[in-house]
């Protein structure tokens, strides 16, 4: 992400959802979603459970491209996703 944003100007969207107490947001620079370019990058996972509206479908088939292409995190056969890995590593999760 630091590539793609780092000290540049963006335009941060709040969608209205909150994830672990923080605000879920589209973030786009120019004409670019940057949220959509880090999972078409196997950078992030298209997370269902915050998708919604018309633009879900973008996300998902970004994923199974990113993840056929082995991309980013899609180089490893099985990668942690990462509300599995924050259950393992809260407290609240042991």
């Amino acid at each position: 992400m630091k590539s793609l944003v780092y000290r540049q100007k963006v335009k941060v969207t709040l969608t209205g959802e909150k994830t672990y107490r923080r605000e879920v947001c589209i973030v786009k620079k120019g004409g670019m979603n940057v949220n959509l370019e880090m999972v078409k990058r196997g950078y992030a996972w298209a997370y269902r459970r915050y998708l919604k509206g018309p633009y879900a479908s973008e996300y998902l088939e970004a994923e199974k491209v990113a993840r056929a292409s082995q991309l980013g995190l899609w180089e490893q056969k099985n990668p942690q996703p990462p509300w599995e890995f924050r259950k393992m590593v809260s407290p609240r999760g042991r």
